[in-house]
């Protein structure tokens, strides 16, 4: 079984979908509960587009037992399957729980951002991302302003909470419009 696994595997890597999926569908139907299989055949149907056959794999793999380096692949899988058929809450769940799991998958923050942005919550989508970027940057360039993109990271959610256009439940405008950061204004650490 196992050789037969990484044959498929090594099939898949080299962009030969089809057939990883013949040896995957036959391991399935000798091994049912598998849930190393029931998720490699999942991420083979998903990357092939047929995320409607993969989602109910990738459920089972999940339910059966999935660990490991697999489980975290196997949220974003899932999650990014439900938000291409259109069923963002449910991606949502599922991304939010992976994060639960595995709070540092970064992979599973941008494609809970782009959930995010697939429900119009476009502010704490961007913040999300803006925070990730905050996270795992490595350019000086970029780590030099960290502190300015955790600063509207946050003022996005803020806003957010508040309502579009709002301060305090006054309406704003133009440079005073609640996350904006002035283009002169830098972080301390820059000055």
């Amino acid at each position: 079984m196992a050789s037969i696994l990484e044959n498929a595997l090594r099939l898949r890597r080299a962009g030969k979908n089809e057939e990883a999926l013949a040896l995957l569908r036959a391991l399935l139907a000798a091994t049912p509960g598998n849930a190393q299989i029931l998720f490699h055949t999942a991420s083979v149907l998903d990357g092939l587009g047929r995320e409607a056959e993969a989602v109910p794999l990738y459920v089972a793999a999940m339910t059966n037992g999935l660990s490991g380096a697999e489980l975290r692949a196997a949220y974003v899988g899932l999650g990014s399957s439900y938000r291409v058929l259109g069923k963002y809450d449910e991606s949502k769940r599922v991304l939010e729980e992976g994060l639960q799991k595995f709070p540092q998958a970064h992979e599973i923050r941008v494609f809970l951002a782009m959930t995010l942005h697939s429900l119009q919550q476009d502010p704490e989508s961007t913040s999300r991302l803006l925070q990730m970027i905050a996270d795992t940057a490595t350019d000086a360039q970029v780590k030099a302003y960290e502190p300015a993109i955790r600063f509207y990271a946050e003022n996005l959610l803020r806003q957010a909470n508040r309502g579009p256009g709002t301060a305090d439940g006054k309406r704003v405008t133009g440079k005073d419009r609640p996350g904006k950061i002035s283009a002169r204004k830098k972080p301390d650490s820059c000055r």
